[in-house]
This record gives C-alpha cells, sequence and structure tokens, in this order.
C-alpha cells in the first residue's frame, strides 16, 4: 500500500481516481446515514453524482492505494488553515470494509497528520457521530480527545 495526495477531483490522482472515490463516499454516506436516523430520525447524507459537489477548493484527499492492483483501499478527506491557530481540518474518512483493522484507517491518519504538520498546522480537528463507537476508538487511540459537542436543529 502507497498514500499519495490528491490536490483537486481535476488533479492527475483525482481524475485517475474519480470513479473509486465517489463509490466510497457513497459507501461512507450510505454507513452514515442508519447511524444518524438512529440518532435523530433525519435522513442525512444525500447522495450525490460528481465529487466536485463534495471536494471544494483548498480541500485534497489522501489516498490509500494498492499499487498492485491500481485500487483504491481508502481515502482521507482534509483541509487545513493557512493563518492563525494553524489546524488540519479532517472532513471525511472512509477505508473499504475488506482493509478494515488492517492498519490503512492508522496509516492514512498518520500519514495526513504528518501533512498538516509539514504545512505548519498544530492541531487536528475531525467531527464523528456520537454513536460511531469504532470511529471514536481509532481516533481515541490516536490521541484525539472530545473538546465540544456539535449539535443540530432541524429549522
Amino acid at each position: 500500500m502507497i498514500i499519495k495526495v490528491a490536490l483537486s477531483p481535476t488533479s492527475p490522482l483525482g481524475k485517475k481516481f474519480h470513479n473509486q472515490i465517489l463509490l466510497q463516499y457513497r459507501s461512507l454516506f450510505a454507513t452514515m446515514q442508519p447511524l444518524v436516523k438512529e440518532i435523530n430520525g433525519r435522513h442525512a447524507y444525500r447522495q450525490f453524482g460528481s465529487l466536485d459537489s463534495k471536494w471544494g477548493p483548498g480541500e485534497s484527499m489522501a489516498l490509500a492505494i494498492d499499487e498492485s492492483t491500481d485500487t483504491l483501499l481508502g481515502f482521507l478527506h482534509f483541509s487545513y488553515s493557512t493563518s492563525g491557530d494553524r489546524f488540519l481540518w479532517i472532513h471525511n474518512f472512509f477505508v473499504s470494509e475488506t482493509e478494515r483493522g488492517r492498519g490503512t484507517g492508522k496509516a492514512l491518519m498518520e500519514w495526513t497528520q504528518n501533512y498538516g504538520r509539514s504545512k505548519g498546522c498544530q492541531w487536528a480537528q475531525l467531527y464523528v457521530l456520537d454513536n460511531n463507537t469504532s470511529a471514536q476508538r481509532l481516533y481515541e487511540s490516536m490521541g484525539f480527545q472530545t473538546e465540544n459537542r456539535g449539535m443540530t436543529l432541524e429549522l
């Protein structure tokens, strides 16, 4: 496995793995939907047809790639601040089911944290659903701590 960064959907890696990233994003959202519904009955994480609607300017993706098969094993979607308190923002994170428990997720997280450090970031921040205990365990094992609680109100 190798980890590479795709800087945009139109970058060479963004184009090459576009369809695989899109399929993994759809799997991520399909997994998150029942968790959100369990919390508050809300239908969230609507599907989208293009990465352009999800992957904005200044955002990047760390891609875990099986070089022997040219298969995407997982991704970590992130951005970082360039002034003030320097934060690495982790937007979305997905590892294929067949890769879970094999170190792929941890490798993506460590690679992205190192990338953030190289860009001057001092902190990493992410949001995780209250009932996504497996993700919480991974993040806590890597040193993340709960600092605040996000709340949602339907308007």
